[in-house]
């Protein structure tokens, strides 16, 4: 009732319109993302970030506001929610964030000053303190999140470096094994030089040997084995202990190499991981029965560890270590599918 509505339809259709350009920017970049240098994209997203804090800022100045006081409290609590969200939006750059923010606080301030010059300045001054500690708090998250940033990233390097280290390893060892089956001898050779444990499984006796390397992964000395399969079998992790057997077996069964990963058992009582790779090289040639399989270990425990930690950040929030948001869509809707199928009540609570 303080205006006409086509008043009342200028602020949105402003808000809408910058918006839509915020929006029509981020849409070109990831059409043609080559376009411009990213410097450039960078100051459009500004510049339409500025316009759009501008375009909040501007509601103070319209003619209704100054006439009823209830309404302009609900804006000012309004904006400072705006402001404030803009903390986690928009601080991973400090640039953008103050670009869209301080229009605001300028237009909130030349506002309470046009409305009331004498009774302002108190206003305005704890206002400007309010904007301090948002800005403060802007940088700090700003700063967190640059070095999660740029340890993600070093550690990202890091993990295509170990893979594609393990990968030339994996092919090294291929290639030889293939050259190298007339010859035990210098294949013994070669496995040493690579520094990989080597084993030797005399399938119809149960005889198992190794090399020293095989040993040291697990800090065993030669009096801590028996020399025979219960070797491997004893030390290998419960939960990795029947796929390992399936994948030997089947090994055998069709005369093909494997190559897995899983967990022994180290002396100190840890888990370390392993890469097996082995293969069936001498079997019965009249009943088909395997006689003989070799294969080597290698021990891949920082690499897991890398892969763990670069998954545990995929799911988590760096800063607080909780599940992100991501996750918790899962979570949830697997309980919103579970209470279906049920036909369950689903509570949730929210505590802030």
């Amino acid at each position: 009732h303080y205006s006409d509505s086509l008043m009342h339809l200028t602020w949105p259709g402003l808000m809408l319109l910058f918006s839509l350009m915020r929006l029509g920017i981020w849409h070109q970049r990831n059409l043609h993302p080559d376009k411009y240098r990213p410097e450039q994209w960078f100051t459009r997203y500004a510049l339409t970030t500025a316009i759009m804090g501008l375009a909040w800022g501007s509601v103070f100045f319209l003619p209704f506001i100054n006439t009823d006081l209830i309404l302009y409290g609900a804006l000012l609590m309004l904006m400072f929610a705006v402001t404030a969200s803009a903390v986690l939006v928009l601080s991973v750059s400090l640039p953008v964030f103050v670009s869209y923010t301080l229009p605001m606080m300028v237009c909130f301030s030349l506002a309470a000053y046009y409305r009331e010059p004498t009774a302002s300045f108190y206003f305005i001054a704890a206002s400007l303190i309010y904007y301090g500690m948002l800005f403060s708090m802007a940088r700090t998250f700003n700063q967190r999140l640059m070095a999660s940033l740029k340890l993600e990233s070093e550690n990202q390097l890091l993990i295509k470096k170990l893979e594609k280290e393990a990968k030339e390893r994996e092919s090294l060892i291929e290639e030889r094994t293939r050259a190298l089956k007339d010859s035990e001898n210098r294949l013994r050779i070669v496995i040493s030089c690579a520094e990989l444990g080597y084993w030797d499984w005399y399938y119809q006796t149960g005889v198992h040997e190794v090399n020293d390397r095989w040993l040291e992964m697990l800090g065993l000395t030669r009096s801590d084995i028996k020399n025979s399969v219960d070797d491997w079998a004893e030390r290998i992790h419960p939960d990795d202990k029947e796929r390992m057997t399936k994948i030997v077996q089947n090994a055998i069964k069709t005369r093909t190499p494997y190559v897995a990963d899983f967990r022994m058992k180290h002396k100190n009582g840890e888990w370390t991981w392993i890469q097996g790779a082995g293969a069936l090289i001498e079997s019965d040639p009249v009943s088909g029965m395997p006689i003989r399989l070799c294969g080597t270990h290698q021990d891949i425990t920082v690499r897991k560890a890398l892969e763990q930690e670069l998954e545990f950040r995929a799911r988590r929030d760096s800063l607080t270590g909780l599940y992100n948001r991501s996750e918790m869509e899962k979570y949830f809707m697997k309980e919103l599918e579970r209470s279906s199928r049920y036909n369950r009540d689903l509570s949730m609570f929210l505590i802030d």
